[in-house]
């Protein structure tokens, strides 16, 4: 009899042994949950509130670059792939531009945003009369040359997104008369290169 008790204490014992695991492993587990659940909400914390409180500004037709460039700020913010931002855009039109688009859209239904804002320029800029980033506000060297190009990557940062070609036109364009037609160069096909090359011409010429 004795040895049946301690046999039946042994099993218990041994039970309670591996009930305790068990409620160990869980626990372990429960503990491996809640990390990962603070961890999601906070990565949710610090994405949603942005997606939530930042909306695209709408565009009625008045103040295309200002509403160009905000849009370009919108889009890197949220890194938005190229084939979805004319998708978003359309959201944010209303007046004018609500009819102005559907009409693009008949003449373009694959509109690329390149050409999107190219079109918006052409119709909403300030003189409709020049040809899309010609019509952009950028300045004309009056005073040194550092000086224009410190007011030139100024006013560019502020602007929407230009290509290669677009900055070496915008640059040339504003360039002292001088130096304007020697840098007027096919080979020079970059802002790099043009910036260099007035650099060199305004050296020269202040030496002579």
């Amino acid at each position: 009899m004795e040895a049946r008790f301690e046999g039946l204490a042994m099993a218990i014992e041994d039970q309670f042994a591996r009930t305790s695991a068990i409620e160990a492993k869980l626990d372990l587990i429960m503990q491996q949950i809640a990390v990962l659940g603070s961890r999601t909400a906070a990565e949710e914390s610090t994405t949603l509130p942005l997606q939530q409180t930042m909306d695209l500004p709408t565009f009625d037709g008045s103040n295309a670059v200002a509403w160009l460039a905000s849009a370009d700020e919108y889009f890197l913010i949220y890194k938005t792939p190229m084939e979805k931002r004319v998708e978003l855009a359309l959201t944010a039109l209303s007046g004018p531009a609500m009819s102005w688009i559907q009409l693009l859209l008949r003449r373009n239904p694959d509109l690329k945003w390149d050409q999107f804002s190219h079109e918006l320029l052409i119709r909403f800029g300030s003189d409709p009369t020049l040809d899309g980033y010609k019509a952009l506000p950028t300045p004309s060297q009056e005073g040194s040359l550092d000086d224009y190009i410190a007011e030139f990557e100024g006013r560019l940062a502020q602007l929407p997104e230009l290509t290669e070609k677009q900055y070496l036109g915008l640059f040339v364009e504003g360039l002292k008369p001088h130096i304007r037609m020697q840098i007027r160069d096919p080979t020079i096909t970059t802002y790099t290169a043009a910036l260099q090359m007035a650099k060199h011409i305004d050296f020269v010429f202040k030496r002579m």
